[in-house]
Parts: C-alpha cells; structure tokens; sequence
C-alpha cells in the first residue's frame, strides 16, 4: 500500500526517504505490535476457536515467539524494504533473505531435533530478526553521508 506512494514521492524529489522510512517502520512495528499483544491476550482462546481441541492449541505459548518473529519481518520487509525498493535495490533484499535462510537452513535441523515445534519456532525468529538486522545493516552502510531525497541532489 504504500510503496506506491513512497516511490511518487521519491520520484517527485518532495521525500526525505530517512524520515519516511522511520514513519512507516513506526506504523508497521506499532500494527505488529498490536497483533502480538492480541495475539498473546487472546492466542488460546483464538486457537481454540480455529482449530478445536486439537493438536495445535497445546503450542499458545510460543505465541509470543511467533509475534517477535512477524514485528522483525515487518520491520524489514515494510519499513526497510519499501525504501530499498524506491531505490531500486533489490539485490539488497536478497542478500538480507540469503542472510536469514542460512540462519534458518544452519541451525534449523539442529534445533528441531533437540527442541522440537519450540526449537523451530526459535530459529524462524531468529532469522526474522538476522533478515531485519541485515537489511537495515546494508541499506545504512550504502546510504551513509547520503541523502537521495532531493531531486536536485540526484542529479535528476
């Protein structure tokens, strides 16, 4: 929803794309936040509801686990991701998911064996929050002492 916004924005040059980012990381965290409280609050009861008695609801505890999980990715793939894709760097996003997938391929057969559905669960947060990290990690090294939010400035 608002990527296209983001990049008419950007190519009008009226963005400061650092201040746009943390807005919409800010209202992407602030809704994954949200979520995961509800989440949290009423995960047995919602699980109940979806599945029965069944197997599934015995897992409401990792609930808050998964929530973490979802506020990383949403961090980087809303916040973060909208601005590397108005820049046109996607090569960035790959490297941040080839970052998270060894994380989650590395430790992920280990952690099933010895923690089960908990162990998974740990390692898919985990690489949540690698892929976030990693993101951010590149995009600020890349833009460091730059600001391309002024058409001017780009040379456009």
């Amino acid at each position: 929803v608002a990527l296209p916004w983001f990049a008419r924005q950007y190519a009008e040059g009226a963005c400061d794309c650092g201040r746009t980012t943390l807005r919409l990381t800010a209202v992407t965290v602030g809704g994954a936040l949200l979520y995961s409280l509800v989440m949290i609050g009423l995960g047995p009861l919602a699980m109940t509801f979806i599945y029965g008695q069944d197997f599934y609801v015995g897992f409401a505890a990792a609930i808050p686990l998964m929530g973490f999980a979802v506020l990383c990715r949403a961090v980087g793939d809303v916040g973060i991701g909208c601005l590397v894709r108005v820049l046109g760097k996607t090569s960035w996003i790959f490297m941040a998911t080839l970052a998270g997938t060894t994380i989650t391929l590395g430790l992920g057969i280990w952690a099933v064996l010895t923690h089960g559905v908990y162990g998974a669960l740990g390692v898919r947060a985990l690489s949540s929050a690698v892929y976030a990290l990693f993101l951010f990690l590149i995009t600020y090294y890349m833009l460091r002492g730059r600001t391309p939010h002024r058409r001017e400035e780009r040379g456009t």
